[in-house]
Order: structure tokens, then C-alpha cells, then sequence
């Protein structure tokens, strides 16, 4: 007889009613019978956490009486659907009530950072040099830094992906946010080589996850563009205020019949009447400066 796949029988708990188990003494009870502890639960948990996601079973909330790795599963699932509030809400409960885990920790602060938090890259350094850190500690962080407004954050990101790659633990999504942070500090053709080395990573198979390569790679395509364009903008707006500025030469109208307003010209219009019966009214249009209408010639012999 066949094995079934770690969970199978856990997230099948889910959708029976008549499970006499629940569904957290279910996930104890199978990673018990993979003789795994501590922190090496971590990885089957995370897993299990976003084929239920994939799958859209339900999410199930978790108490810390349920067990650290109820906690663990409920955070990555509300972290892989970006339910920031939530996120941070419960995993603020959870360490009020006593909870402390580094893992936990990271998911508050990839709530926080999803919320718009702009301090966390100290935290961030902190929680990643815990003993009992470890590659999903490390990945949240990395996911914490990457949904980050911060541009600073886009630096530490790389930082960070350099010390999870010199642990080996680099793979397609760690590709995928150094890519993302190689545009946001405008640095293409290094985004570029992150994505394509992500995409060749990314395990068959992974098509929701291939659609966001795929999206980032057009992004950073057209951030470039629209660099080129703002980059031609800019020389534009600099020649013109080169030439209003007289650094370059403008070429001028000319005509004989040009006029320029007269310096006193308000107190010249106010002080001539403008009447036709008035016998100085047509010296004192000559005297505001105005140029003078020529007589159009008539038809030949004609008089006037």
C-alpha cells in the first residue's frame, strides 16, 4: 500500500465534520510519527500551511494551547494570503499571552512591515541571529523586507539573501525579492539575471508562483523604460529653461508693426478719452505709443 503524502490525512481533517480528532491534535499526531522536534517541524508545517491555501480549505484560528506549531501553521497562512492586520493582531496576542518563538516573531514583524512599518530592519538583524533561527525564520524576514515601502529596506533585503545563500538555502524565491530589490534601486540588468536564475528554479508545476516571476520580469522591463523616458523629459525641461535663461540663443519675431506695452502705460490709458468728438483724441492715441494703421488703397479711380 502506497504512503500518503505528509498532511494528506491532516488537511482531510479539515472538510470532515465527523472527525472525532481536531484538526491541530491531527497535525501533532503526524509529525510525531515523522520523529521530527523543535524546530525541524518548521519546514513540513510551513508546506502543509500553503497546500491549504492552494487547496482554499478553511483557515482554522490557533491559541497557544493548540501547540507552537498550531501557531506556526495559522501565521503562515495568514501570511501567504498578505492579511497584515489580522496578522498582527493575532501574532501580538500570541506574544502577550507568553509565546516566545523567533518564527512567530517574524511573522509580526512581516505584518508590521506589510502595514507600513518602516523600522523594522533592526528588528529584522535581531530576530535573524537567534539561535534557534532558522531557513523559514529567515524567509519570513526576507518576506518582510521585500513587502517593505522603505527604499532602505530594498539594500538590507539583498544583505540578508547574501547570508541565506552562504547558508545554502537559496532557492527561486529568494531569487524572485533580490530581483524585485534590484529594480526598486534601479539596477536592471542585475533584476534581470535574479528573475531569469528564479524562473529556471522554480520547480514544475508552480504556475501561481510562475505568473509573479513572470510579472516581476515585465516590471523590471518597464521600469527601465519609463527611466529612459523621464531621463528624455528631464533634457527637454533642462534646454528649455537653458534658452528662457538666455543660454541659448531663441530666435525672435520680427515685424515692423511690433509694439510693447509702455512702462506707464496704465496711467496713459486712464488719462486719454476715448472719444471720437474729443479734437485731441487722435494725439493722444499717438502719444501711448500705438502703431498706426496705414489707409488701404481703394479700387483704381476710386476717390476715396
Amino acid at each position: 500500500m502506497a504512503q500518503q503524502p505528509f498532511g494528506q490525512s491532516v488537511l482531510a481533517s479539515l472538510l470532515d465534520p465527523f472527525e472525532p480528532v481536531t484538526f491541530y491534535e491531527s497535525l501533532r499526531r503526524e509529525l510525531g510519527n515523522m520523529q521530527l522536534v523543535g524546530v525541524d517541524r518548521r519546514g513540513p508545517v510551513s508546506s502543509l500551511a500553503w497546500r491549504a491555501r492552494m487547496e482554499r480549505l478553511p483557515l482554522v484560528p490557533a491559541v497557544p494551547d493548540d501547540g507552537i506549531e498550531a501557531l506556526w501553521f495559522h501565521g503562515q497562512r495568514l501570511r501567504y494570503d498578505f492579511r497584515f492586520s489580522e496578522l498582527a493582531t493575532t501574532a501580538h496576542s500570541w506574544r502577550q499571552a507568553g509565546v516566545d518563538d523567533d518564527l512567530v516573531l517574524a511573522l509580526r514583524i512581516f505584518a508590521l512591515s506589510g502595514q507600513g512599518e518602516a523600522r523594522i530592519a533592526s528588528h529584522v538583524s535581531r530576530i535573524a541571529q537567534l539561535p534557534t533561527a532558522n531557513r523559514q525564520t529567515r524567509q519570513v524576514l526576507l518576506h518582510a523586507l521585500w513587502v517593505s515601502v522603505a527604499d532602505k529596506d530594498a539594500e538590507e533585503l539583498l544583505g540578508l539573501a547574501a547570508e541565506i545563500t552562504d547558508l545554502g538555502e537559496d532557492d527561486s524565491h529568494v531569487y524572485f525579492r533580490r530581483a524585485s530589490s534590484f529594480r526598486r534601486l534601479d539596477r536592471p540588468d542585475e533584476a534581470r539575471r535574479e528573475i531569469d536564475r528564479a524562473l529556471a528554479a522554480l520547480p514544475a508545476g508552480e504556475n501561481e508562483v510562475h505568473q509573479d516571476y513572470v510579472r516581476e520580469r515585465e516590471l523590471i522591463g518597464v521600469s527601465e523604460a519609463l527611466d529612459r523616458r523621464v531621463e528624455t523629459s528631464l533634457k527637454r525641461i533642462q534646454l528649455m529653461e537653458d534658452q528662457l535663461a538666455g543660454d541659448v540663443s531663441v530666435p525672435r519675431m520680427h515685424s515692423r508693426h511690433a509694439w510693447r506695452k509702455p512702462r506707464n502705460w496704465s496711467a496713459m490709458a486712464s488719462s486719454a478719452r476715448w472719444s471720437s468728438s474729443d479734437s485731441s483724441w487722435h494725439s493722444r492715441v499717438s502719444s501711448l505709443g500705438l502703431p498706426r494703421r496705414r489707409r488701404r488703397p481703394g479700387p483704381i479711380g476710386c476717390c476715396c
